[in-house]
């Protein structure tokens, strides 16, 4: 079994194109049969686009 702390630093590397294609398809295969890895990968990306927009508006610095 792989921590926590261990798939969420996977998660953002996957999410930001670190991960070799090897790493990238086995990721995905584990969202094929991890439903709350998939809710924690949703959830990364929403705020991550949250946060992109309030950039955008100028809430943080660039």
């Amino acid at each position: 079994m792989i921590s926590a702390g261990r798939d969420y630093e996977r998660m953002q590397d996957y999410i930001v194109g670190r991960l070799s294609d090897d790493d990238s398809h086995a990721f995905e295969d584990r969202l094929l049969n991890d439903p709350g890895l998939v809710r924690e990968l949703e959830q990364s990306l929403r705020l991550r686009d949250g946060l992109e927009q309030l950039r955008e508006q100028g809430y943080f610095g660039k």
